[in-house]
């Protein structure tokens, strides 16, 4: 009989991000505003997966993320599983999904864009496919790869 162990400690209260891609946890601890917050954060970061080789998890004690919120983490982790947990125990189960609109959150990256020299909050239509997230911007009609955008707003 083998004697597993866990790497990082049972949540009593809170979220559980999991499935995050190696190296995403620190910007979604950047998008969700979590680094000046007041709840505990447990950082896992290079874990060992079957399905990804190598993620990233987040565990926010006492903060429970919006649907709003989870479909933000998607666009940094489309495939994040993220669990609402209560006493120990897992309530609700989501997985993150890409909203059809993203608003504020990222920077344009066509210096031209008019959302650079304006006070204008950035807006992207986005799709998905197999293998990327496009985003074009509502301003300067730019279509862009989700790796092509290199900033992001807090």
């Amino acid at each position: 009989m083998t004697n597993k162990t866990r790497m990082i400690e049972a949540l009593s209260n809170g979220t559980v991000i999991d499935h995050i891609p190696a190296g995403q946890a620190l910007r979604l601890i950047e998008l969700l505003k979590l680094k000046d917050s007041p709840h505990a954060i447990t950082v896992g970061l290079n874990l060992e997966s079957k399905r990804l080789g190598k993620k990233d998890i987040l565990k926010i004690t006492g903060r429970y993320l919006t649907e709003k919120e989870s479909a933000e983490v998607a666009v940094f982790a489309p495939d994040a599983r993220i669990n609402i947990v209560k006493d120990y125990d897992i309530i609700e189960k989501r997985r993150s999904a890409l909203p059809a609109e993203l608003h504020k959150i990222l920077v344009c990256p066509n210096v031209r864009c008019i959302s650079h020299s304006e006070a204008i909050d950035s807006h992207f239509e986005v799709e998905a496919d197999r293998t990327d997230i496009r985003l074009s911007c509502h301003y300067c009609e730019g279509v862009f790869s989700r790796s092509d955008i290199r900033d992001y707003r807090t």
